[in-house]
């Protein structure tokens, strides 16, 4: 089996092409808009592009998948799982195959299994691969980026989890986009480099919550201390999976919500749940569905308004703003 990796920096795209080395036939997945590189990649490996794939419809940039079909004669695999308003249009001419949650189709002896993982957008779908010539076991999955959103300080564990990114590499190499600034941000950009992590990390400047969430699929909270973070009653809202870490106020947010909580500065639990999401993501998203219910029933915005004005009128909290007898 063949695969090769291409990434887009000013995009923060990646795609793929898998092929079949017995009988020379190739799928690319999630194909930018500059076809020519797989083309080229295709002619290097004896290879012919015989199918063009997507996870999920590319509003944020152009696809390359309907160029590939019209130059190779590809078959388009695309998703069927999507409403009235996430259908993939303008497809006559082209041949093509809308597939559904179990499908399945070969390339060569390189088959392919469809998973419906929705979060990203309503339609998103995965891919469990499965090397047939070897095993009928699946090897990997292709799937969404980890998106980390804060301000970039050690307080929130950015560190942490480029550190767990780059123990991951040689298994099941993952990509994260880092969404913030702060003050210790030249800092991770110089250790993301030094951990050779540059085609898998992006740092993207500040952007709101929910236009980050669309460049991953599943949200990080690193944090090595925390109070209640609104991040994660974003990405709860949002209906997004979470790996968070088991630091102050998350595991009341959480509730009884079955998410396993990493231990803060613990890269290898970390790397573990990277992991564990890549391999199969949809336990995370059926915690995600519960978790958006459990946070629209317990944390509404006059509840935590009523909770933050009780707590600073209670003595504890009355207590924050008094100066020590010796200082007043």
């Amino acid at each position: 089996m063949l695969l090769r990796y291409f990434y887009d920096e000013k995009l923060a795209h990646a795609s793929y092409m898998v092929g079949c080395q017995a009988t020379g036939e190739a799928i690319v997945i999630d194909a930018n808009r500059d076809v020519d590189m797989y083309l080229r990649a295709a002619e290097a490996n004896s290879m012919r592009i015989v199918g063009a794939t997507e996870t999920h419809i590319h509003a944020d940039f152009v696809s390359g998948s309907r160029e590939l079909a019209e130059r190779t004669g590809a078959v388009l695999y695309l998703s069927d799982e999507g409403d009235e308003n996430w259908k993939y249009q303008f497809l006559d001419g082209y041949k093509h195959r809308l597939v559904k949650d179990g499908d399945e189709f070969k390339v060569g002896k390189v088959k392919l299994t469809v998973m419906h993982t929705p979060g990203h957008t309503p339609e998103h779908i995965s891919f469990l691969l499965t090397d047939t010539a070897k095993t009928e076991s699946p090897i990997g999955i292709f799937t969404g980026d980890f998106v980390f959103v804060g301000e970039l300080r050690k307080l929130k564990g950015v560190d942490v989890l480029l550190h767990a990114l780059a123990a991951l590499r040689k298994v099941s190499p993952g990509r994260a986009i880092i969404v913030g600034s702060g003050p210790d941000e030249k800092y991770f950009k110089r250790l993301s480099r030094k951990l050779g992590l540059g085609s898998q990390v992006t740092f993207s400047g500040p952007q709101p919550a929910r236009t980050a969430f669309v460049r991953g699929r599943c949200v990080v909270i690193p944090s090595r201390a925390e109070s209640l973070p609104y991040i994660l009653l974003e990405a709860a809202a949002a209906q997004m999976p979470i790996i968070a870490t088991n630091v102050g106020g998350i595991p009341e947010m959480i509730g009884d919500i079955p998410i396993s909580l990493v231990p803060p500065d613990d890269v290898e639990a970390l790397a573990t749940q990277l992991g564990s999401f890549m391999a199969d993501p949809r336990p995370y998203l059926r915690r995600a569905a519960e978790l958006q219910k459990h946070v629209a029933d317990v944390f509404s915005t006059e509840m935590m308004t009523r909770e933050v004005v009780d707590f600073y009128i209670s003595d504890l909290g009355a207590g924050l703003h008094k100066l020590p007898e010796d200082e007043a």
